[in-house]
Order: C-alpha cells, then structure tokens, then sequence
C-alpha cells in the first residue's frame, strides 16, 4: 500500500488591536503551509522553500475577535501556516488597520493523533495584533487592483524575490 503523508490540522486564533481588544469582521485568508528545507550530508533540497498552497477560502473574525479553520497538506513534519490579514470594512468594527501577513508554526506539540498516511494537528495561535492606520497609507497588499499573489511565501526578514539583486 502505498499514500502521500498527509497532516489535517485546526488552527483557531484571535486579531486584537494594539490595546487587545478584539476586532470583529477581519478577514483573514490562509495562503500556504510552508517549511525550510535544510541541507544534509546524504540531502541537498531542490529548493530552499518547499510549500503547498492553501485553497480555503477567506473567513472573517467573530465579535470576540476570533477565527477557526481546518485544512491538509504534505505532512512536512514542522511546518508554518501563512496568514493574511485585513480589514475590508473600515471604519467599522474598532477603527482602521493596516493589512498583516504572520506564520503559525506547526509541529509535534500540537499532535492530536495519526493514522497510516495521515496526522492530524490542532492548533491555538497566539493573538494577531493589527496597528492602527491612518487611512493616508497607500494601497496594501491584497487590496482590490493588486497583482497576484507569490507562489511562495517570502520567508520572514528575508528580502523579497522582487527587491533582491539578480
């Protein structure tokens, strides 16, 4: 018999304001599952960055501020979750804030139970807290009119693809 290894898993998370309270009606869109590949003596990766794209569609915050969703992919073992957050509404809802992009890690901690091919992980992430804005700031990522977006997730404090040097 032969399968793909696979991982189930529940994320539930929370978005605050800078003040922690919560913000209701935030949309918050899972990207990719993602992981580093790591150089071996006996493995050389193929590519720095391995992911697999999450097709879940958007899902808003409760009045108390929080989100859940369910999702699968290669079982990497130790992976991240890439999470886009916005705020579509406005004013509404405690005010304007500036669009996000965070990671939930992933890993043997959160193992809930496996099967042949399958592990399944829950998750409870640590709040998201959105800054404030002005309504001055340019368009952010993920507005109406933006370009696609990356096939990758850009890996945290690491330029992105469009601004290194060829």
């Amino acid at each position: 018999m032969y399968g793909t290894p696979t991982a189930e898993f529940t994320v539930k998370g929370r978005v605050v304001d800078p003040d922690g309270n919560p913000v209701e009606n935030i949309r918050v869109t899972p990207l990719a599952a993602w992981r580093r590949t790591q150089a071996t003596d006996t493995f050389i990766p193929d590519n720095e960055l391995e992911s697999d794209r999450l097709c879940i569609d958007p899902l808003r915050t409760d009045a108390d501020g929080t989100y859940e969703f369910e999702a699968s992919c290669f079982d990497f073992g130790r992976f991240q979750v890439r999470l886009k957050v916005e705020d579509t509404d406005g004013e509404e809802h405690g005010g304007l804030f500036r669009t996000a992009e965070t990671d939930v890690a992933i890993d043997g901690a959160d193992l809930i139970g496996s099967g042949s091919w399958v592990r399944k992980y829950a998750k409870q992430a640590e709040n998201i807290v959105l800054e404030r804005a002005t309504g001055d700031e340019p368009e952010e990522p993920g507005q109406p009119g933006e370009p696609e977006k990356p096939e990758q997730p850009e890996e945290p404090g690491k330029p992105a693809a469009s601004e290194q040097q060829p």
